[in-house]
């Protein structure tokens, strides 16, 4: 059972990205936390908590990519959305492969990414393998 309400959950090294995301999604009065790495993520976030994680691809230490498969096996509440600045058709196909709602391209567009958090946030809890959305 998911705890607390929905949370949106930036990961990315980039201050300046995390503070315009979370300044973003809290534009939307949705509850938003940010970190600065994965492991920052992984020991802040209980497996219980529900919402949509916004990763970045690209970090030290743990890549987006990695955090993403670990979120898909240690946190079923969860969905993701994989961005990047440095994307590639290999990257792309990798995380949607691996279960992320979608794949986007830095700097993102804020429309486009509203309308994938609603969705994110919007995924039925415990079920992390439904389709993708092509963007």
């Amino acid at each position: 059972m998911a705890n607390k309400d929905p949370t949106v959950f930036v990961v990315d090294d980039d201050a300046a990205v995390r503070s315009s995301l979370c300044w973003l999604i809290s534009s939307l009065n949705l509850p938003v936390q940010a970190f600065p790495s994965a492991l920052d993520f992984l020991d802040a976030v209980a497996p219980t908590r529900s919402g949509c994680v916004i990763v970045d691809v690209k970090m030290p230490g743990m890549s987006g990519l990695r955090l993403q498969q670990e979120i898909r096996d240690r946190y079923p509440n969860l969905t993701t959305i994989v961005m990047s600045a440095y994307g590639s058709p290999e990257t792309a196909a990798r995380a949607v492969a691996d279960g992320a709602l979608a794949y986007i391209e830095k700097p993102v567009n804020d429309e486009v990414l509203i309308d994938l958090v609603r969705k994110g946030l919007g995924r039925n809890p415990g079920n992390s393998r439904q389709p993708a959305l092509p963007i």
